[in-house]
């Protein structure tokens, strides 16, 4: 098993030094940076499992480089280990993600006790991670067969329905009921199409993508079906973003993941408005991605809840809560993140923030 890496920040030699050789004999991988914009620097370069650091340096304070840290990476774990803490201070620090909070001076037994924790708590999210992943491949592959089996008398419905269309006397109620009979089928293999997309387990290549071209292809797929339940689109591209490295089917899985929730939210119809940007956020560029509905909204007693997996307030029969859990894993892997704001019965806004300088993801 490849050793955890450990990034100590401190602008005292003496103690990284000191806890760095203490670590390095329990195996870790450990790396040293004497100020907080140095361990940023490190934290673009090289992926760390654990980030150990002081709190009052010169500069950028371990406060900030927590904040930073979990903006870049949310998976590194960032412990606080300070000889100037309060209270105050640990509550703040573990408000803001931190995994732990220790005191200087320590023993080197609470000290590797306390790594040893976290790294165990890290372990065991990583085995939750990679079982929900072999869930997705099992319900994968269990799409993939129902679609198919659908499909094919599907296929017989909707020839048989365009016959009598063709063939049947001028007759209009019997002709709404055809036509109603067409919609449905039309949204089916709507469905149908999206979930065959994303039930595709060739190997993921990421290559260059134009982001506001493969928006678009989504959204002439979908808009003739949506204008059936009153939904209209609107698109706000900015010009000259620049390409992005992403695989194209995980794209579309996310875009259909986040079309479809509002398609649900909005029975009556409504508007949905899709844009791009581009935008900098802690000296990093970033390709942004909105869409905003006009819908029922989100109570704010689920937002917290709304990432979690097989989290769902909808009918067993419409969804099995895996959507955004979905959306934020892929963008996760590309380094992007994923924000919802939305209030009861005021619509919701999904923010996607996507890389420019990522690379390509292994």
């Amino acid at each position: 098993m490849k050793p955890y890496s450990i990034l100590l920040v401190d602008d005292e030699e003496i103690i990284f030094r000191s806890v760095g050789r203490n670590l390095a004999r329990e195996g870790y991988q450990v790396s040293t940076a004497s100020s907080g914009e140095e361990a940023l620097q490190k934290l673009k370069t090289f992926k760390y499992d654990l980030v150990i650091t002081d709190v009052v340096m010169e500069g950028m304070d371990g406060i900030e480089v927590l904040k930073r840290t979990r903006e870049l990476d949310p998976d590194i774990l960032v412990m606080i280990h300070t000889g100037q803490g309060t209270m105050g201070t640990a509550i703040e620090a573990l408000r803001l993600g931190a995994c732990d909070f220790l005191l200087k001076p320590c023993t080197r037994e609470d000290l590797i006790e306390r790594v040893r924790k976290s790294l165990t708590k890290l372990e065991m999210k990583r085995q939750v991670t990679e079982a929900s992943s072999n869930l997705q491949l099992a319900i994968s592959q269990l799409k993939t067969g129902v679609c198919h089996e659908i499909l094919s008398p599907l296929s017989a419905i909707s020839d048989n329905t365009r016959l009598l269309l063709k063939n049947q006397p001028q007759d209009p109620p019997f002709q709404d009921t055809l036509g109603q009979i067409q919609k449905e089928i039309r949204r089916i293999e709507l469905i149908l199409g999206s979930l065959l997309r994303t039930s595709n387990q060739k190997p993921r290549s990421p290559r260059k993508l134009r982001i506001n071209e493969e928006l678009e292809s989504t959204l002439t797929v979908v808009e003739p079906v949506y204008a059936l339940d009153n939904i209209k689109i609107l698109r706000h591209y900015s010009s000259g973003l620049p390409d992005l490295f992403f695989d194209a089917d995980e794209f579309s899985q996310i875009t259909y993941n986040l079309l479809h929730n509002a398609q649900q939210a909005m029975p009556e119809g409504g508007t949905l408005t899709v844009s791009t940007a581009r935008v900098i956020r802690n000296n990093q560029d970033y390709v942004r991605l909105r869409f905003l509905d006009t819908g029922k909204g989100i109570p704010a007693r689920n937002l917290d809840k709304i990432f979690h997996p097989y989290f769902s307030t909808k009918k067993p029969t419409e969804g099995a809560g895996m959507g955004l859990f979905t959306c934020q894993t892929l963008l996760q892997k590309y380094g992007g993140t994923i924000e919802i704001k939305s209030r009861e019965n005021e619509g919701a806004e999904v923010l996607i923030d996507l890389p420019v300088t990522r690379e390509t993801p292994s």
